[in-house]
């Protein structure tokens, strides 16, 4: 049924209508335009992407990526995975984990102390150590005279801790050690860093373990590690008596004299039932300690008719 002398009205393919008045539009775009802007849009977005890392500000703070494990960027219908970005071992995502810090110790007070001693309390605190040997006038030989760093001093652990032991002096001078104790000598002599060598003689008049000598002098210099002789008193000189009864006269005689003493006859006992001639008691009695050549008196038996000889 045809339209016709109705105004405005239009038919599908008719060319009548085309660009008359009160006529609807002209035929939609053609099938091609809407692909190709489409197309379009999608270029400028990939050169976006491309020219500028971030897509936010290319956009407008549009969030494209997502914030999965792996991050997916979709545009349109087109999909790109984007890696994951490494997260540290320690600490939030981003952050840079920071090294372990080094154990901090107090440096103990070593001065004083034996080699020995000190090596071991640094080792307990977790310090190494360095030993040097040093000269010196005050500190006795093989004790500490200095460390460095300083006592109470807070270093990381495993910090090299030096110790200066003491030589004792360089040249040190004999003191005068007579008429003192052989243990204080020692002492002194210990001091400057020399060997002793004590030798032991009778006195008559110097009390045992008094030093009577010395070898090097007094004030005579004498180099660290050289040897001194120190000669110590051993008191007077005493000797054991030995049992010499029921013995000869003679025999026990002998016997008195090789042991540093001298026998001498005593009292002639002439009613004792023993041997004639025989050693009846002696003074002082056996085991008696007595000084060297003290007299022995030995009392002999003196029947009659027996003789001493």
């Amino acid at each position: 049924m045809a339209n016709r002398g109705i105004p405005g009205s239009w038919r599908a393919g008719s060319p009548d209508n085309t660009g008359k008045p009160g006529g609807r539009s002209p035929e939609p775009v053609s099938r091609w335009g809407i692909p190709l802007i489409f197309l379009a849009v999608i270029l400028a977005l990939w050169l976006g992407f491309r020219l500028k890392p971030d897509l936010g500000a290319f956009l407008g703070d549009v969030p494209l990526v997502s914030t999965s494990a792996t991050p997916t960027l979709t545009i349109g219908a087109v999909a790109k995975a984007t890696p994951a970005l490494p997260t540290p071992a320690n600490g939030a995502a981003g952050q840079t984990p920071q090294a372990s810090a080094t154990p901090r110790v107090i440096v103990p007070t070593l001065l004083q102390s034996t080699e020995e001693r000190a090596v071991a309390l640094l080792e307990q605190f977790q310090l190494a150590v360095e030993v040097e040997e040093v000269f010196n006038d005050s500190v006795a030989p093989g004790l500490v005279v200095s460390q460095s760093p300083a006592a109470n001093s807070e270093v990381d652990a495993g910090t090299v801790v030096t110790i200066r032991i003491s030589k004792g002096p360089e040249n040190p001078a004999m003191p005068n050690l007579v008429g003192i104790t052989v243990d204080n000598a020692r002492a002194q002599l210990e001091l400057l860093g020399v060997d002793v060598e004590e030798i032991e003689q009778w006195s008559e008049t110097v009390p045992a373990g008094i030093v009577m000598g010395q070898e090097p002098p007094p004030e005579t210099l004498v180099e660290s590690g050289s040897t001194v002789s120190l000669i110590v008193s051993k008191g007077v000189d005493r000797v054991q008596v030995p049992d010499v009864r029921n013995q000869l006269f003679a025999f026990a005689q002998q016997n008195l004299t090789a042991s540093g003493l001298r026998g001498v006859e005593g009292i002639k006992l002439t009613n004792d039932t023993g041997a004639c001639g025989t050693v009846a008691s002696q003074d002082p009695r056996p085991g008696i300690e007595v000084e060297r050549d003290h007299e022995v008196k030995l009392n002999i038996r003196g029947t009659p008719g027996c003789t001493t000889n």
